[in-house]
C-alpha cells in the first residue's frame, strides 16, 4: 500500500459494515500481517468503545495460547508481552463456550461463577471490568480468539459488534493460517513439557520453562515459584490460580501452601504417619497434608 493510502486511513470505521470489511481486506492484502492486524484492531477498539482490542492464537494441539496483537487506549496497561505460551487450562470456563462457537460477553467480571475464580483473578489483575471474546475457527479447529476489554466502565457491546468481530476474525484466519508469512510465531513447535510461563520479576517479565519448576509455595495472596537451579521467583498470583492454570497431570497440591511438580519427585516417606516428599534439588523434605495424601498416592501409584 502506498504512503498516500496509509495517510488516508479513516480515524474511525466506515459506517457501512461491508465497506469496512472491504477496507480490512485491502489492508490484509497490501500490508504485512502484523501491521494490518494492528491497524484494524485500532479502528475496532476506538469505534466500539473498548479500552483494549486483542487477538489470541492457539497452537494446533490446543494446549497453549499466545496474545499476538494488542491495541490499548490511552494509559490502559498492556499485557501482550506476558501472555505468551499460556496453558489453556487457565481459561477452561471460557473455552467451554468458545469451543461450541459461542461468543462470551462478561458484562461484570466481579460476577463470574466460582469455578472461574482463577480466570477472574487474572482479569482483576488486568483491571478488566467487561470482556467480549469471539471464537474463530479454521478447518474445524478453534485457532483464534478476538475480543475487547473495558477497564474504565461496564460495557454493553451489541450483537452487531459481535457479528462484525466474527467476520473480521475470518479475514484474520485466512491471512494468518491459509498462507502465513514466514513464521516468527511457531506455537506448534512448542514441546508441552518445556513450554514456558511468564512471570514478573523485579518489574521485568521473564520466561521460565514449566519443566524446571520443582514446587510452588503460598505467601498470602502471592506465591513463590521454585526451580531446579535453586532459583525462586515471587509472583502476584495466589496458589489457587496456579492450581487451576497448571496441568493436573503434572502438578498436584500436597498441602494448603504447596503445589509440587510430579516429575521432580525423588521419593515419598510415609513412615511414622508423617508423610514427607523429597524433590530434586530441594534440600528439605516437604510435608504432605492429610487431606491431600490419597490424591498424591494415586498420582504416584504407590
Amino acid at each position: 500500500m502506498s504512503d498516500r493510502s496509509e495517510r488516508d486511513d479513516p480515524a474511525t470505521m466506515p459506517a457501512d459494515e461491508n465497506e469496512f470489511l472491504r477496507y480490512c481486506g485491502s489492508l490484509l492484502l497490501g500490508l504485512a500481517a502484523d501491521k494490518a492486524i494492528t491497524r484494524i484492531l485500532t479502528l475496532l477498539g476506538r469505534s466500539h468503545r473498548a479500552d483494549r482490542a486483542w487477538l489470541i492464537r492457539y497452537n494446533h494441539d490446543f494446549t497453549h495460547l499466545w496474545n499476538t496483537h494488542e491495541w490499548t487506549r490511552g494509559e490502559t496497561s498492556k499485557h501482550i508481552t506476558e501472555l505468551q505460551g499460556v496453558p489453556v487450562e487457565i481459561g477452561a470456563w471460557l473455552h467451554e463456550k468458545l469451543l461450541k462457537d459461542e461468543p462470551v460477553f462478561i458484562e461484570d467480571t466481579k460476577r463470574m461463577p466460582r469455578r472461574a475464580k482463577a480466570l477472574q483473578s487474572e482479569f482483576t489483575r488486568q483491571r478488566i471490568r467487561s470482556l467480549l471474546s469471539v471464537p474463530v475457527f479454521y478447518k474445524g479447529r478453534l485457532m483464534l480468539q478476538l475480543g475487547y476489554d473495558s477497564t474504565t466502565a461496564n460495557a454493553d457491546w451489541s450483537d452487531a459488534d459481535v457479528d462484525l468481530l466474527r467476520q473480521v476474525g475470518r479475514l484474520f484466519a485466512l491471512r494468518l493460517l491459509a498462507n502465513p508469512d514466514p513464521p516468527s510465531f511457531q506455537p506448534d513447535d512448542e514441546v508441552q513439557d518445556s513450554a514456558p510461563i511468564h512471570l514478573q520479576e523485579s518489574a521485568v517479565h521473564r520466561r521460565f520453562p514449566l519443566n524446571q519448576i520443582t514446587h510452588i509455595t503460598a505467601d498470602g495472596d502471592y506465591s513463590h515459584m521454585h526451580f531446579l537451579n535453586s532459583h525462586s521467583v515471587s509472583d502476584t498470583h495466589n496458589l489457587r490460580y496456579w492450581e487451576s492454570a497448571l496441568s493436573p497431570r503434572r502438578f498436584v497440591r500436597i498441602s494448603r501452601s504447596t503445589i509440587v511438580n510430579l516429575n521432580c519427585v525423588n521419593s515419598l516417606d510415609r513412615r511414622s504417619g508423617n508423610w514427607k516428599l523429597e524433590l530434586q534439588n530441594v534440600p528439605k523434605a516437604l510435608p504432605v497434608g492429610r487431606n491431600y495424601r490419597s490424591e498424591l498416592r494415586v498420582r504416584l501409584e504407590y
